[in-house]
């Protein structure tokens, strides 16, 4: 299989893709996000989801149509592009101060330049997200 990827790309899978030999290259690009059933969450878990769980009718309900519609807009941008090599290159300086750099770097970068956010805003909270996990 040939990825590709220059940005973030969403896969949404129920199967380790990572662990099959021939997605090997997988494991450095991705940056898993770890769903759980309702019922299994906390309230806690549960805090700050911006929808019911009633207001899902079924699964296909749920989708990641519009977010992939508009990563690819902002990708298509030369400019983003210019501005994502920038910011990847001033990454080198922090590696130290990342948790797991190797998985995280490129989607740091990629968060810093969607959300406008400084560098070290988005290292913060990937290194709160795998404090969290």
């Amino acid at each position: 299989m040939i990825f590709n990827a220059f940005a973030l790309k969403v896969i949404n899978s129920i199967h380790p893709l990572w662990t099959l030999w021939e997605l090997n290259e997988l494991k450095r690009r991705m940056f898993p996000i770890w769903f759980k059933k309702r019922e299994t969450m906390t309230s806690e878990e549960y805090r700050g989801n911006s929808y019911e769980l009633s207001d899902l009718n079924d699964v296909e309900d749920i989708t990641l149509d519009k977010l992939s519609s508009q990563l690819e807009i902002f990708w298509r941008n030369i400019d983003n592009c210019n501005q994502y090599s920038k910011v990847k290159k001033q990454l080198q300086k922090h590696k130290k101060d990342i948790i797991n750099a190797r998985l995280s770097s490129e989607i740091i970068v990629t968060h810093s330049l969607i959300y406008q956010l400084s560098i070290n805003e988005s290292i913060k909270r990937f290194n709160d997200y795998w404090d969290f996990c």
